[in-house]
């Protein structure tokens, strides 16, 4: 509470400052016998996604035939409490579906199997992330796809920068501060990896190991 009021009170008059929270940990603050709501300062709650707009978003990228989405978006409409309308209620796994999904010869179906527990869906989204985004050529270094033993590569190295950050309790890693934190032979293979793919993959990656 003490950090966010003097936050505020360090603000110039016409300067604007955007402060993120969890919902509940805001509530928590507010609730403190000290603390009172800051004077001028609206605040904003995200809401589940909606069905429609899960719907545009997973069919706007996806390879033909996009009716291989009908059954899990007509599970969606039918089970609008369950456990897979919960999990894609975030932009963060409605992304890794369209990424994990978005090819034509994966079936997006499978996911009503799993949806069991919430747990095991996200669980294979995450899984999913980093054999999806290697499976194609880089449009920008053209970097071949990786399947296979170079597939494995890339997972190992990428799950050791993930092991590396969650043992330092770090979710957040600039590259050009590699050389200073990450053993060499770390360093290498993932420069490697890094120029035929998408960094935001050791992020995902990191996620599923916690």
């Amino acid at each position: 509470g003490a950090c966010l009021t003097a936050a505020f009170c360090g603000v110039r008059r016409g300067q604007h400052l955007v402060v993120t929270c969890r919902a509940r940990e805001y509530r928590e603050l507010l609730a403190t016998e000290d603390q009172e709501p800051l004077e001028r300062t609206p605040v904003v709650e995200l809401a589940p996604v909606m069905l429609a707009d899960i719907r545009a978003y997973l069919l706007s990228a996806t390879m033909p035939p996009v009716s291989r989405w009908d059954r899990v978006l007509d599970y969606l409409e039918s089970e609008p409490q369950g456990v897979l309308s919960e999990v894609l209620s975030t932009p963060l796994m409605i992304w890794l579906a369209r990424m994990v999904y978005k090819r034509s010869r994966t079936d997006p179906s499978e996911l009503i199997g799993l949806a069991t527990h919430a747990d095991r869906v996200r669980q294979h989204l995450l899984d999913g992330l980093i054999p999806a985004a290697y499976a194609e050529q880089s449009r920008i270094s053209r970097y071949p796809k990786r399947t296979g033993q170079s597939l494995e590569q890339a997972q190992l190295a990428l799950n050791g920068l993930a092991s590396y950050l969650q043992a330092r309790k770090k979710q957040n890693l600039a590259w050009w501060q590699l050389h200073e934190e990450v053993p060499g032979a770390l360093i290498a293979t993932f420069a490697a990896l890094a120029t035929g793919c998408v960094l935001g993959a050791a992020a995902g990656y990191a996620v599923s190991l916690k």
